[in-house]
């Protein structure tokens, strides 16, 4: 049942954190965002038949630099204050980092376990947002309290209506950042907010982060394709964890023309497809990758799958009304994709600070706090 309780509950906050991320990531980055936006006559390739380069999308030379992308974060990411009281990867029910590369903007969401008491404790850490993100989650406290921090400058109390969740919400040096427990007619968790807001520190002061043990993907057997960088671009890249079920992937989102999407994912383990999507066949690639294809039944979406015997990939391609990306394209994108060599350059970034946690004074009080 307290099972059942945290996956009904992690999906409630990971709802909430989508909708959050739909709010913020536009509206409250600084400046405005610019597109390689081209014409169907510029995309169109000379040769249609030739599909391996159809619409100019691939480029053996002049293409987009993922891993660069991905090395970025994992080391923009290290700036953040992060729970220090955090032992093993055991504790986490639920990671997620977000990335928009094009405004540097970041949201790190971990969702922790608790005791019998307390099912669930929720962070968020996030990077060059508008402080307006602080102003609305601020008029949204039924009473707030000062947070007594040395870095951060913030405020805890009582969230939510019919759904209450105690809250910090903070900032230091210009990120964001949150601390959550759900209610359960508990007014101490307003305390253990506090508590656990008192443990936020970074990797270098000694947070651990289960963050690399949890990214388990070699990453010098990844493949990207090699999309051309005059037409596409990276829109998002995310890590996401959900523990109950151990299900790891690492997601590219590409912005093509300025028309197109295509979300590309890197698993561990094969996903099933749910009920909502219909397999419409199987192909093969000109070079001989066998691709089998899926059609959500209620959006005009298509998601390819396959694997090359190491990781299961999945490329999700929404289709708009004017798409200049068709089938062909996808199939010789996928094409490019498992023939990349390519390596990370920087592979410090995915190492851990620490291997345990420095447990302090606000560790060890919240602990005693939590197994009273």
């Amino acid at each position: 049942m307290r099972k059942f309780f945290i996956i009904i509950f992690s999906i409630m906050v990971l709802t909430g954190c989508s909708q959050l991320m739909d709010d913020i990531l536009y509206k409250f980055a600084d400046g405005e965002r610019v597109t390689k936006q081209v014409s169907e006559e510029e995309i169109e390739n000379d040769d249609d038949s030739d599909m391996e380069r159809n619409n100019n999308l691939i480029d053996d030379e002049n293409f987009l630099n993922e891993r660069e992308a991905i090395e970025n974060l994992m080391e923009k990411q290290r700036e953040l204050l992060k729970p220090g009281f955090i032992k093993n990867e055991k504790n986490v029910i639920d990671l997620q980092l977000d990335y928009i590369p094009l405004d540097g903007i970041l949201n790190y969401s971990a969702y922790y376990e608790g005791n019998q008491n307390v099912p669930m404790i929720f962070y968020k850490g996030m990077i060059n947002f508008n402080e307006k993100v602080l102003e609305d989650r601020y008029s949204e406290f039924q009473n707030k309290k000062k947070l007594d921090h040395d870095k951060i400058d913030g405020m805890y109390g009582l969230m939510g209506d019919s759904y209450q969740t105690y809250d910090m919400w903070g900032q230091y040096k210009g990120n964001v950042y949150n601390i959550g427990v759900a209610k359960e007619n508990d007014e101490t968790n307003e305390k253990l907010v506090e508590m656990i807001s008192q443990t936020l520190k970074t990797e270098a002061e000694g947070a651990y982060d289960p963050l690399y043990s949890i990214f388990s993907i070699d990453i010098d057997k990844i493949k990207f394709p090699k999309l051309n960088n005059d037409y596409s671009e990276l829109s998002a890249l995310s890590i996401i964890y959900f523990g109950y079920d151990d299900k790891l992937s690492l997601d590219v989102t590409y912005l093509i023309g300025g028309y197109d999407t295509i979300r590309y994912s890197i698993l561990e383990k094969e996903e099933t497809m749910s009920d909502y999507y219909t397999s419409i066949g199987d192909v093969e690639t000109e070079n001989g990758v066998k691709v089998t294809i899926y059609e959500e039944d209620d959006r005009d979406n298509e998601i390819y799958k396959w694997t090359d015997g190491t990781y299961f990939y999945e490329l999700d391609f929404w289709k708009q009304d004017k798409s200049l990306v068709n089938s062909a394209d996808i199939l010789a994108i996928i094409d490019s994709a498992m023939e990349d060599e390519r390596v990370f350059e920087n592979k410090e970034v995915f190492k851990a600070t620490n291997v345990h946690p420095k447990l302090g004074k606000p560790e060890k009080k919240l602990e005693k706090y939590l197994n009273k």
